[in-house]
């Protein structure tokens, strides 16, 4: 996938040839390796870095439910360990809603049994503004509501987590 240079290259070909397997990726892969792309280019500062290509290769280990969360943050620890300019740093979290209403922040056989929908939040760490939402299934607006509240309140300990790495690092 060729992009301009001021963007994220995120890798997404259709078929990757790893140790004689095939690897064939999904619909739901790519959207995921867009919305990881669309985040990072909101915070990369690429106009201080003309004609060049940043790529982040994200590769999942373990799969718990909150995939896209995961990745988003890990991918925004990349760039921080890489020392990429960046206007603020990126927190994601997901969140579920159950049948019968309770919001929770799932796990992968939560999201499987009990889950109606699911919301994936990406917030700056600036002004804590959105800059990413991926909902799935159905939920009433003030569920939204509550759930963008809770997922604002977890992406601050993920930002101070960042901050305590920053300091033990240094």
């Amino acid at each position: 996938m060729l992009l301009s240079a001021k963007t994220v290259i995120i890798n997404c070909s259709n078929e990757v040839k790893s140790n004689q397997f095939f690897i064939l990726v999904t619909p739901d892969v790519i959207v995921m390796q867009n919305c990881i792309k669309e985040t990072l280019e909101e915070i990369v500062c690429s106009e201080l870095h003309p004609r060049s290509c940043i790529s982040v290769i994200v590769q999942e280990l373990d799969v718990d439910g909150r995939t896209l969360a995961s990745a988003i943050n890990s991918a925004c620890c990349a760039l921080l360990d890489a020392s990429v300019s960046m206007r603020c740093l990126v927190a994601a979290v997901t969140v579920g809603i159950t049948k019968t209403g309770t919001i929770i922040n799932p796990s992968n056989e939560e999201l499987q049994e009990n889950c109606v929908a699911d919301l994936t939040f990406a917030f700056d760490s600036s002004s804590y503004k959105k800059i990413l939402v991926r909902t799935n299934g159905k939920f009433k607006p003030k569920d939204f509501i509550v759930c963008c509240r809770l997922a604002k309140n977890e992406a601050k300990n993920i930002f101070s987590f960042y901050k305590a790495s920053l300091a033990n690092s240094c």
